[in-house]
């Protein structure tokens, strides 16, 4: 378990190559949740094609990933300030954000991915594209479902996880019709400890065993 304030790395795995890493502060870190910070500055890595700020196109993402050999380049995480919450076996990852300069409450954001993994420096999973978006007043809409059909279209995102999202979808929906935590607003006031500073990724980040 980490330290509340140590640095750790939430960190996509694809066919055992990093595909991505953000550095994150630890808020809490328990065997049953996990909840980290990511603060606008903090060290990241992502595909070269996407360190311009440009998001892929519908049908770009998977075919370059089963390519391999993609080159990583660095990135500052912008914007709003979001804590994430990690909990064992689920596949999504729930988040709250926040404006970075108002502190003003903007909603949720569900990322549906591979459930963590944990390692030395953090977390690895591996984002699945589909996401959902639930506003302070928990009405929600899908984001990117054309991209993640054409993953699993393509391939890249295998019949197993597909299964693991489909059967998640309602799970996530009940939570949020029932304001279940976290949706129940009990995080909404967090803020950050004044003297965290935005991290950068440790070392051994880019070490898979």
């Amino acid at each position: 378990m980490h330290p509340p304030g140590a640095v750790a790395v939430i960190r996509g795995l694809y066919r055992g190559c990093v595909w991505n890493a953000q550095a994150a502060r630890v808020v809490e870190d328990r065997e049953d949740s996990t909840w980290l910070a990511l603060l606008p500055g903090a060290d990241c890595r992502v595909p070269e094609a996407l360190s311009s700020g440009r998001r892929w196109g519908v049908d770009e993402r998977w075919p370059l990933a089963e390519a391999g050999g993609w080159a990583l380049a660095p990135w500052q995480w912008k914007g709003a300030r979001s804590l994430v919450l990690l909990e064992p076996e689920r596949p999504y990852s729930i988040s709250h954000f926040w404006h970075a300069d108002t502190d003003a409450f903007l909603g949720w954001y569900v990322n549906f991915q591979l459930p963590f993994r944990r390692f030395p420096e953090g977390f690895d999973t591996l984002d699945l594209d589909l996401d959902l978006v639930v506003g302070p007043d928990r009405k929600w809409g899908w984001k990117d479902e054309a991209e993640y059909d054409t993953g699993i279209g393509q391939g890249g995102i295998e019949a197993s996880w597909a299964e693991a999202v489909e059967a998640a979808r309602p799970e996530v929906l009940a939570r949020v019709a029932n304001a279940d935590s976290p949706f129940d607003g009990s995080w909404r006031d967090w803020t950050p400890d004044p003297t965290w500073e935005a991290p950068a990724l440790p070392p051994g980040w880019d070490q898979v065993s």
